[in-house]
């Protein structure tokens, strides 16, 4: 017992001392009778064999020394939207799927609307993206724009109002350039779909606010008659974009009629052309 007693001093006066020294190389200290028993000291911590039995008592480094926890920067998610709204858009008008049961035959050949000529211009005055997801690729996008339609009559023809509708009217044949102008403040919302932030897929709608709009001809200068006009104050409309950061398609289709209703033709408004970012 008094044995026992006297290895468990030993022992303890023993690590202590190891424990508050500076070891670079290994240290080993052998007690006990024939040497059975030793410590075993190193900078991987203190080992103590007893009757075959090995103990770890834990690491110098662990114990005496703060270690050092290297910090990284935390990475922000790359976030760059591609706006569906370029500086400004360019194409051609059309009125499609058009009626004319109010109108004869003839009067229905006068007052057609649309065709190649017919010129669609449209600048962005703001726009603002919120992402909907981490990387940013997919996005919700509403702005405003100013939007300008030349829809062209086929022909020496025009139209005025008279007896509660728009009637079409036959114009001397030097007249040329016979159109109907239509100024909007547009107010679009989009979901966009990008990939890899240089090409995108974006639809949506749009509130179509009727500013202005004016009967013009040519002969020989341009004439501006400002006559009354039942085409519908506010309109909306069905918008899609395709493209890249750089240049980019769109196709606009009106979901409500040009005119008020019983008041002329039953026709919607279809525009296309392309856009180009700055």
């Amino acid at each position: 017992m008094k044995s026992f007693i006297t290895t468990i001093i030993l022992l303890t006066a023993t690590l202590a001392s190891l424990h508050a020294q500076e070891v670079t190389d290994d240290s080993t200290i052998t007690f006990g009778n024939d040497g059975q028993h030793h410590i075993t000291y190193n900078a991987d911590g203190i080992h103590l064999k007893l009757a075959g039995m090995i103990l770890k008592f834990g690491s110098k480094d662990n114990s005496t020394q703060p270690q050092h926890i290297p910090q990284y920067p935390l990475q922000q998610p790359q976030f760059k939207s591609i706006s569906p709204f370029g500086f400004a858009e360019v194409g051609v008008n059309l009125m499609v799927n058009a009626k004319y049961a109010l109108y004869t035959p003839e009067e229905a050949a006068m007052m057609r609307l649309g065709n190649a000529k017919s010129i669609y211009m449209s600048v962005n005055l703001y726009s603002r993206s919120i992402r909907l997801n981490q990387s940013g690729s997919f996005t919700m996008d509403y702005g405003a724009q100013f939007t300008m339609e030349n829809y062209r009559f086929n022909g020496p023809y025009s139209m005025k109002y008279e007896g509660g509708m728009m009637q079409p009217v036959k114009l001397e044949d030097s007249v040329t350039r016979s159109k109907l102008l239509l100024e909007y403040i547009s107010l679009p919302t989009m979901f966009t779909w990008s990939y890899n932030h240089k090409f995108f897929v974006s639809c949506g709608l749009s509130i179509d606010i009727l500013l202005w709009h004016s009967l013009m001809y040519q002969k020989p200068k341009v004439i501006d008659r400002v006559e009354p006009v039942t085409v519908e104050p506010i309109q909306f409309s069905g918008v899609l974009h395709f493209g890249t950061d750089k240049v980019y398609g769109f196709i606009n289709y009106g979901l409500t009629d040009v005119f008020t209703y019983n008041t002329g033709p039953t026709c919607r408004r279809l525009s296309a052309g392309i856009g180009i970012h700055f």
